[in-house]
């Protein structure tokens, strides 16, 4: 049997069952063309050949990675039939579907066993805010200014002035930096229980310049107004989509990124910034020290293994492959090494905060170094980590 798909089932967390499907029978070839451009619409392909029978205890199946950069299918067709690599099939994982040569997975088996997985740190993760409607949640800072005005009195003015929150778009988070543009966040969470007659001057700006159908939570399709309302929820026309339960998280020292990205780009905040929710945060103990890992090439390295990118362009720094990130615990043994870490993060973030051009590509050369001695790896090791992801220098 042989079939052709996309690919995303190697990795996606929906692709289990398939995965664990497949595993029982003979595998004979996985073609993953990743972000080779196979048809002209831009799907990451890859094609499967297999017996229909149960495998055999040291069968071993071929697999080919095909590079994203080729001239064409000619030389494409070429690439595959002389790089062909083998893997045993017991060897194959339910979890996630890695094909990779031995010395790359036992890499990555090393990575697993000096580190913990983040979510087993003292740490949360939490997704950015949804509005549900960011034309009307999402603010400048003029817009702000005209709202506190409106305010008729002293209290109704700091009411208000204490629900609207700096905001950052998953754009504005770069590598060890962030660019704030001036945007606020109206941030009527449903969690608060805000009633609205409280904050008259937030509630003139909506009914002023949005038709409050558009921000109804009804579900409801308006074609001859040219318009759809927000989806169906419980909540209040002037509330945000999402609860928001964890909105005190964001006034934390934090590490916050944006989910599509190729290299890492972790960032540290302490001003409180909120994010949208093409972005995530990160709260709780050692946090420059994370970051700094986070925003390694081993990091880099891991990541690409247990996730699925997208057309070769970005990977996708989502929670549920984030946390899985393996990072060695803070320990006697090494303590001075981490300390160096920590500090090396700080002074780079410092730099980036005072200037955003500053290049800080030695310091961060450095950290990799260090994090390579943290995860014991060799020299070897190493240079096969920097060729395997071809890193961005």
């Amino acid at each position: 049997m042989a079939f052709i798909s996309s690919n995303k089932w190697m990795r996606a967390s929906y692709g289990k069952n398939l995965r664990k499907k497949l595993k029982e029978k003979s595998i004979l070839k996985i073609i993953d063309f990743g972000g080779y451009p196979v048809f002209e619409q831009s799907v990451d392909t890859c094609i499967v050949i297999l017996k229909n029978k149960k495998y055999q205890e040291n069968h071993e199946f071929y697999f080919v990675n095909v590079p994203s950069n080729l001239k064409d299918h000619k030389h494409a067709i070429k690439y595959i039939y002389e790089n062909q690599n083998s893997m045993k099939q017991k060897d194959m994982l339910t979890d996630i579907l890695v094909l990779e040569d031995r010395k790359i997975l036992a890499i990555k088996e090393k990575i697993e066993k000096i580190g913990k997985p983040l979510k087993d740190w003292n740490v949360r993760i939490y997704r950015g805010v949804l509005t549900g409607f960011n034309e009307a949640f999402i603010i400048d800072t003029e817009t702000r200014e005209k709202i506190l005005e409106n305010c008729l009195t002293k209290e109704e003015r700091e009411r208000t002035e204490k629900i609207i929150k700096p905001v950052l778009r998953g754009r504005d988070i770069q590598r060890y930096y962030y660019e704030w543009k001036g945007l606020w966040l109206i941030g009527t969470f449903p969690s608060l229980k805000l009633d609205i007659e409280n904050y008259p001057s937030i509630k003139k700006y909506f009914l002023d310049n949005f038709d409050i159908r558009l921000l109804e939570q009804s579900g409801k399709k308006y074609p001859m107004l040219g318009f759809n309302a927000r989806k169906k929820t419980s909540n209040k026309w002037f509330e945000t989509q999402d609860n928001i339960a964890y909105y005190q998280e964001f006034e934390k020292e934090k590490i916050i990124w944006q989910e599509m990205t190729r290299r890492p780009s972790f960032s540290y905040d302490s001003q409180k910034f909120y994010t949208l929710q093409t972005c995530y945060i990160l709260t709780g103990d050692k946090i420059l020290f994370l970051l700094a890992v986070l925003n390694s090439i081993v990091s880099f390295f891991y990541l690409t293994k247990i996730c699925y990118s997208l057309s070769d362009v970005s990977n996708r720094w989502i929670k549920q492959y984030v946390e899985r990130i393996p990072i060695p615990e803070i320990r006697e043994e090494n303590k001075i090494l981490s300390t160096d870490i920590q500090e090396l993060a700080s002074k780079i973030t410092k730099l980036k905060q005072s200037n955003h051009m500053y290049n800080t590509q030695d310091l961060e050369n450095q950290i990799d170094d260090l994090v390579f001695k943290l995860y014991n790896l060799t020299d070897e090791e190493g240079k096969i980590v920097r060729k395997t992801i071809l890193y961005d220098q």
